[in-house]
């Protein structure tokens, strides 16, 4: 069994809460841009869905290149044991999603029937 660094236990956790701690950044931006009404032509409102997505295309586009999709396909940084460090997590955190599971027509019934499905579509 490949054993997994305690650090990477902690990593999750801490891009979520370094990532909800920089929210406020986001309004600030959209304030700034709103001011930017007429110019243009435009609305200050149009300039926060422009702007804001020209950097989302500006960081993805790169990312559909740079960032790996398995790590044993082309993470080429990562050491083999840390390779086998990923693959052993990746196994564990999937579960039975790799297993060919059977899906019935009663597991649908039981899923429609269920108050719980109703209250979750609400949130």
């Amino acid at each position: 069994m490949v054993r997994v660094h305690p650090l990477l236990l902690h990593f999750p956790p801490l891009v979520f809460f370094s990532k909800s701690s920089l929210g406020h950044r986001g309004g600030l931006l959209a304030y700034g841009l709103r001011q930017l009404d007429g110019v243009g032509g435009r609305p200050g409102w149009s300039w926060i869905f422009i702007i804001e997505g020209l950097l989302t295309l500006v960081c993805a586009i790169p990312g559909w290149w740079l960032i790996p999709d398995f790590p044993e396909d082309s993470a080429k940084w990562l050491s083999s044991r840390e390779r086998e460090q990923w693959q052993a997590r990746l196994r564990r955190s999937q579960g039975l999603t790799g297993t060919p599971v059977p899906f019935t027509r009663a597991q649908v019934t039981r899923a429609f029937s269920d108050w719980r499905t109703y209250a979750y579509a609400l949130m």
